[in-house]
């Protein structure tokens, strides 16, 4: 019992060494390369975030998913030092869910959105950009579908006020035509 307990005592002082020492080592790096401010500002979140954070709540959702209408509730949540939005969604009927994050990528300035959802194991990714008044994003992407095919996906998130949101999308099978196959109507459960 006492050789487990040293063992694991080992274990422990080993692992927080390796860790001091890659932060100091990132440190060091960063500053040997001049990069703390500008990793400060890369870091920082920033005006586009406090956008994002406006949709953290619970909200209510009325679906027409193809012409198939239901509804669901969406769990928002800013994680990570409210740099990105959590999305939880669940339907009414618990026969979907899904899950999603947002964020404004300082670096490439770009708003980023991944979704995952039980209809699939893809992972949508998709990129664009978020209006000076911070209430249309519009994104743009691709994912494989069914059967290795390419999927063209485009979205448009528009906040009618702190209490509704649209979100809306479309698809193309390769290079046919655009169809929406998505639209979200959100309102904030009080």
């Amino acid at each position: 019992m006492k050789a487990r307990h040293w063992i694991l005592a080992l274990v422990l002082v080993a692992g927080g060494a390796f860790a001091v020492g890659r932060a100091r080592a990132g440190d060091e790096a960063k500053e040997g390369m001049g990069m703390d401010e500008a990793w400060a500002k890369y870091s920082a979140p920033g005006p586009q975030h406090a956008h994002l954070k406006r949709l953290a709540g619970t909200w209510n959702a009325a679906v027409d998913f193809g012409g198939q209408k239901g509804e669901g509730v969406s769990v928002n949540e800013m994680v990570l030092g409210d740099r990105f939005l959590k999305q939880t969604y669940t339907d009414k009927s618990g026969a979907f869910e899904g899950i999603g994050f947002t964020g404004f990528d300082n670096g490439s300035n770009k708003i980023v959105v991944t979704w995952m959802d039980s209809m699939g194991t893809g992972i949508q990714i998709t990129t664009g950009e978020i209006d000076a008044a911070g209430k249309v994003v519009t994104t743009k992407g691709e994912m494989v579908g069914p059967g290795g095919k390419p999927l063209k996906i485009r979205t448009k998130s528009t906040i009618a006020s702190d209490d509704e949101t649209t979100y809306e999308q479309w698809m193309a099978e390769g290079d046919g035509p655009e169809q929406k196959l998505l639209h979200i109507v959100y309102t904030r459960q009080k």
